[in-house]
């Protein structure tokens, strides 16, 4: 009875989710260790003194734990994810703003928290309940005719890049960015508006890279190398 119950709910599964995109995702993880593995084994050997092995297997660890949370929040019911999604976006913000105060520092950034076991590096955790909480924002029904929803979603965008760029970590916020823009973007926003962020946005960078080298000149260097690639090596 059991087994059958478990096959039933699993045909159901099967049936509802969306098969390409899943595979989508699995070329994603398998192309991310073939090159984990091509790139790091003689790495790790020759310069680090650690098997050839070891980023591969640490890899092919977090790839194998990333495919078992999938399934799992793509099997939860809908109305609990609902439920879960506003506690566990304060949890990981809250993880977010210990960083600055018991966060470890690592070649220049303050990213991680160090849990004894492993480190973690909150933004990580919170991408994916930022995007969520901000699809709850734009679709709440009091604030469906208003471009207040926008301004909210807006301020949640802001208070967590004030966050990175303290850290300071510019990909991870250059990211959560455009999901933010994407998001809005489908949600109806005129592309005036897209436009006018992109250009705050651009204007927003350039004062940051010029005006905090202290903290950002790792990306003036490497535009430097990519603009001017003979100044590599004095960079």
């Amino acid at each position: 009875m059991l087994e059958k119950l478990i096959k039933f709910e699993f045909n159901i599964y099967w049936r509802n989710i969306d098969k390409n995109i899943l595979f989508g995702f699995f070329i994603l993880f398998f192309l991310g260790l073939f090159f984990s593995f091509s790139s790091t084994s003689s790495l790790a050997g020759e310069r680090l003194n650690k098997t050839y092995y070891f980023f591969f297997s640490k890899h092919l660890i977090f790839t194998a734990l990333a495919l078992l949370i999938m399934f799992v929040i793509s099997a939860m019911e809908t109305s609990l994810l609902k439920k879960i999604v506003i506690p566990l976006f304060v949890l990981f913000f809250v993880l977010l703003l210990l960083v600055p105060i018991i966060g470890i520092e690592v070649k220049g950034a303050k990213r991680w928290l160090n849990l004894y076991f492993f480190r973690l590096q909150p933004i990580e955790l919170l991408k994916p309940f930022f995007i969520l909480i901000t699809v709850k924002i734009l679709t709440l029904n009091k604030l469906q005719n208003s471009k207040i929803r926008y301004l909210f979603s807006f301020f949640l965008l802001a208070s967590v890049i004030i966050l990175l760029i303290d850290q300071p970590d510019l990909g991870q916020s250059i990211l959560l960015i455009g999901s933010w823009v994407a998001t809005v973007f489908i949600s109806g926003v005129s592309l005036t508006y897209i436009f006018s962020f992109f250009v705050t946005f651009i204007f927003f960078i350039s004062c940051l890279l010029f005006l905090m080298p202290e903290k950002f000149c790792y990306v003036i260097n490497r535009l430097i190398c990519f603009f001017v690639p003979r100044k590599g090596d004095n960079v």
